[in-house]
């Protein structure tokens, strides 16, 4: 069933979409072991975007992503749709099981959630 697939995805995007904040980058250096503990609070996905793969957690107020050149905590935006991260360099924008990854100028489209909680 379609729904059932898509609900824990929709509903974690959506939970996270209900609050704002602020928060600087974090270098993987700057984040010490990185350690976000997997839990119900935290869900961890992994996406696949064209080739680009990455995990992020989510959690109120913001979304920490595991890239190829680090970890970046990326607090809330304002959305009118869907759930939109953002630090001004990397940005993410979800809906449902899809989304899709800015870093720089540089756009990954059609991300799929490959792995959930």
């Amino acid at each position: 069933m379609i729904v059932s697939r898509i609900a824990p995805a929709g509903l974690a995007l959506t939970l996270a979409a209900c609050a704002g904040g602020d928060t600087a980058p974090v270098s993987s250096a700057a984040a010490g072991s990185g350690a976000v503990p997997d839990t119900p609070a935290n869900p961890k996905y992994t996406y696949e975007c064209e080739g680009y793969t990455f995990t992020a957690f989510y959690r109120p107020e913001e979304m920490t992503l595991w890239l190829r050149d680090g970890q970046r905590v990326l607090p809330q935006v304002r959305s009118a749709s869907g759930a939109r991260y953002s630090d001004g360099e990397v940005e993410f924008f979800g809906k449902g099981d899809k989304g899709m990854l800015s870093i720089g100028d540089s756009q990954y489209r059609d991300c799929v959630v490959l792995t959930r909680p």
